[in-house]
């Protein structure tokens, strides 16, 4: 088909209807991709920005050296999310100022504030355990933690908020109401006790592993030793 199109048509219309050929089969070869990445299918690798010219043994481009410039200078706002989410720290930004600005001045001591809150932080938990946007699988777990544990906290501040409504308002509350707000201020505690423990946790989880693994392949070695001994003490016999 190029080939005709080559003698019918002007160089550069052809020149052109090559670009935006290839650019339509890059964005249908990426979303294949995708999709099949999501199925579970094909195990694509994170991209992260760094520069590629060193490992591949030549020297930077124009484009390049901008690039690694512009990182150097505010790559704190991007290198620790995947390339195709770069905009997520603007994302957690208004959602932190959402959180201790413009919250603060909705229904001021009500469960309504409270429940805006916790409306946001359910929000960025789902959002964020959706698309993981973190190059590092590790911050990505940490940060859908932290924030599920924020959203059961705000829960439990509502909780509290409804309890000194009804107090207010004279009502009893029965033994089995007692118990679960004492229960889930336990579980509360436990949550956010578990947020400054799970880095020293999972580093703890990551060195038990790779000891295992250690003594794994020393154990295979020394299997392999001995076989090629008893392989080299029967050629021996022979």
């Amino acid at each position: 088909v190029m080939m005709r199109l080559e003698q019918r048509l002007p160089p550069g219309r052809v020149a052109r209807l090559k670009k935006a050929m290839e650019a339509d089969l890059r964005r249908l070869v990426l979303q294949l991709a995708r999709d099949k990445e999501l199925e579970g299918t094909i195990a694509i690798p994170t991209e992260t920005w760094q520069s590629r010219a060193r490992e591949e043994g030549r020297k930077e481009t124009p484009e390049e050296r901008e690039e690694r410039s512009a990182i150097r200078r505010v790559g704190f706002l991007t290198k620790n999310y995947k390339v195709q989410f770069w905009y997520f720290e603007l994302f957690e930004m208004f959602r932190k100022l959402m959180m201790t600005s413009v919250v603060t001045f909705i229904y001021t001591g009500t469960p309504a504030q409270v429940a805006s809150g916790l409306m946001i932080t359910l929000i960025a938990t789902l959002y964020t355990q959706h698309i993981r946007p973190f190059a590092d699988d590790r911050i990505g777990d940490m940060q859908v933690f932290s924030l599920a544990t924020q959203a059961f906290t705000l829960l439990y501040g509502l909780m509290l908020t409804i309890d000194d409504l009804t107090t207010l308002l004279g009502l009893q509350q029965s033994f089995t109401e007692d118990m679960v707000r004492t229960g889930m201020a336990s579980f509360v505690v436990l949550l956010n006790t578990f947020v400054t423990a799970f880095p020293v946790l999972r580093k703890a989880a990551t060195m038990l592993k790779n000891h295992l693994e250690k003594k794994r392949q020393a154990k295979n070695l020394q299997a392999a030793a001995a076989r090629a001994r008893q392989e080299e003490e029967e050629e021996a016999r022979a």
